[in-house]
């Protein structure tokens, strides 16, 4: 028995413990001053005084311009933020905010899905940032970041810094119009596929409507507006999203607000690309939110 604990236990707890060192150092090194680290810094130092946070992808980030809104808000939602990492962050902050009366989450075509996660790809950066900055628990981390192995873990390291992207500091930027082929529409739907495991992001939608509802919070599922031609590229998936939908509509304080296709906006003026407004349209998109509150709240518009 002795001899087996020293030549067989200890030399595998050796290599285990030494394996685990070389992570924790290479994580040591890894960038940690980015957006992530400021949002949750920001939320930190102002979170008794927010009314309303923005949560989402880039779609939603690119859709709301807080300050142009009455309430007192924040957009922190991220490039291929998954809802699972949207509740992660409501949950850790929402009890640290006792002046929050409005969520706004983005309910579009991707938020039943997942972006996949390539090895040595952007995706492994962000699942590294949630786990350091946003406390995503560790399995999910392990999954889809170290199982990653070398590539991942080399992406990460020299990824460097997610600087912090402000839609108003951008250029005015008209849309193009894009007749989608085929093969296109194909590859979109590999790039944003149905989970059932971990990355079902339908749970955590609702885990975000529950959460809103047991703190009497008024939950706004926006749908930011997309362009005409990729309505049809993402048909299969906003099918599903209207139907989902259905389940939450009549629920109280649960607004559904479809702007895919409002009237106000035209994509030639007021969107960037197929799925994200530009400066103008982001605040077309806001003023309409906003008056929309005020009806809410019995008050007129100017």
């Amino acid at each position: 028995m002795k001899d087996f604990l020293l030549k067989v236990v200890l030399p595998v707890v050796g290599v285990v413990m030494a394996g685990m060192t070389v992570v924790e150092c290479i994580a040591e090194t890894m960038p940690k001053d980015n957006y992530y680290k400021r949002r949750v810094e920001y939320l930190t130092q102002n979170a008794d005084s927010l009314q309303l946070l923005v949560l989402g992808p880039s779609s939603t980030m690119m859709s709301v311009i807080p300050h142009l809104l009455d309430k007192k808000g924040y957009n922190a939602s991220e490039s291929s933020q998954p809802a699972r990492m949207d509740y992660c962050l409501l949950k850790r902050f929402i009890d640290k905010m006792p002046k929050l009366e409005y969520v706004i989450f983005n309910f579009n075509a991707s938020t039943l899905y997942s972006r996949q996660i390539v090895p040595g790809g952007d995706g492994e950066i962000q699942l590294y940032n949630y786990s350091v900055h946003y406390g995503a628990d560790y399995y999910f981390m392990y999954k889809y970041y170290v199982m990653g192995g070398y590539k991942a873990i080399m992406s990460a390291f020299k990824g460097g810094d997610n600087d912090e992207k402000h839609m108003e500091n951008d250029g005015f930027i008209t849309y193009q119009p894009h007749k989608w082929t085929e093969a296109e529409k194909e590859e979109v739907h590999k790039k944003w596929t149905r989970h059932s495991d971990i990355n079902d992001e339908g749970r955590f939608v609702d885990s975000i409507v529950n959460l809103c509802e047991s703190r009497n919070i008024k939950l706004i599922l926006l749908a930011p507006p997309i362009t005409a031609d990729y309505v049809d590229s993402r048909k299969p998936e906003l099918d599903e999203l209207r139907q989902v939908s259905e389940k939450y509509r009549g629920r109280k304080n649960i607004y559904l607000v479809d702007y895919l296709r409002p009237s106000f906006i035209v994509d030639s003026l007021d969107m960037r690309d197929w799925a994200h407004c530009n400066p103008n349209g982001a605040r077309k998109v806001t003023l309409a939110l906003n008056d929309s509150i005020r009806k809410w709240e019995g008050r007129c518009s100017n």
